[in-house]
């Protein structure tokens, strides 16, 4: 047998060909779809995205206050322990104790590098004074700007105003968990006056912003300053007192004001000698004088 010119199987038979059913499928060419696809998941994975965003962006103006308006806060208001201790009155010579900072900070290169120690008795004021250097008070006066403001040393969540309202408070303080503080019970040592709402509370340094400046503040950084502002290494620097007390004292010093509470004034002028001796300023003729006088009641 020979072959055909076609190629065919010659001997007049005709090529074997398969039923329909045993013929091998074409297969559609489905690359036209492939992008319709692709499009119909973009189309969906946005309508997903954007329903997800419209429902957080729902969530967060349900919080946010209108502008104008008030909003009950986060925080919880609650009721601390932390710090809370019974005060003994101020003028009966006993210190209350306050928490200080876990880091402290490194006093100014200023302070003296004698052995920390306030002096109690009458002669031991008199020796402190004798050692303060005698000076005019510096003439520039100075701004609290320059002193910074309240820290929170220890990052607990209060800063140094709270420590001492908490530290002074005679009751256990209300704050919320920010420590803002809301109730408490305070005596001012200057007046005498017994306080419920920390909004009538100051906390004064006993040698004033203006009187640091002046005798000897003025030559330190602006670091050191803030050091002296948030001290609470010693008790007897900062005190919770009265605002109407704190606005008759202003920035006088013992030869110009002195606590109208007699029992209080030998604390006062300790903790003036003291504070003075520690940051190392200086006093001036007219001050000296007036506590040299105050001790002798001491």
């Amino acid at each position: 047998m020979g072959d055909s010119a076609d190629g065919g199987i010659s001997g007049g038979h005709e090529p074997l060909r398969l039923p329909p059913t045993l013929q091998p499928k074409r297969r559609r060419d489905t690359r036209w779809a492939r992008p319709i696809i692709g499009v119909a998941v973009l189309a969906i994975g946005a309508v997903v995205a954007s329903s997800l965003l419209n429902h957080e962006v729902s969530k967060r103006l349900a919080t946010v206050p209108i502008e104008g308006t008030t909003t009950t806060s986060p925080e919880v208001v609650t009721t601390t322990t932390v710090a809370a201790v019974a005060v003994t009155p101020k003028g009966s010579g006993a210190r209350s104790t306050r928490r200080a900072p876990t880091t402290s900070t490194p006093a100014p290169s200023t302070t003296s590098t004698t052995v920390d120690v306030p002096p109690e008795t009458q002669s031991e004021v008199i020796a402190a004074l004798d050692k303060l250097a005698v000076a005019d008070e510096h003439s520039q006066a100075g701004k609290y700007g320059r002193f910074g403001y309240w820290r929170d040393d220890d990052k607990d969540g209060c800063n140094t105003r709270a420590e001492v309202l908490i530290a002074e408070s005679s009751e256990t303080v209300e704050r919320t968990v920010a420590c803002r503080i809301l109730r408490g019970k305070w005596l001012s040592p200057y007046d005498n006056a017994v306080l419920t709402d920390p909004i009538e509370v100051a906390i004064d340094h006993v040698v004033t912003i203006t009187e640091a400046w002046e005798s000897g503040a003025w030559q330190w950084t602006d670091i050191q300053r803030n050091d002296y502002v948030n001290d609470l290494e010693h008790p007897d620097f900062l005190v919770a007192v009265s605002n109407a007390i704190k606005d008759t004292k202003g920035d006088k010093d013992p030869g110009e004001w002195l606590p109208p509470v007699e029992t209080y004034r030998c604390d006062y002028l300790r903790a003036w000698v003291h504070l003075k001796t520690v940051y190392k300023m200086s006093v001036d003729p007219g001050e000296r004088e007036a506590i040299a006088v105050g001790a002798l009641h001491c």
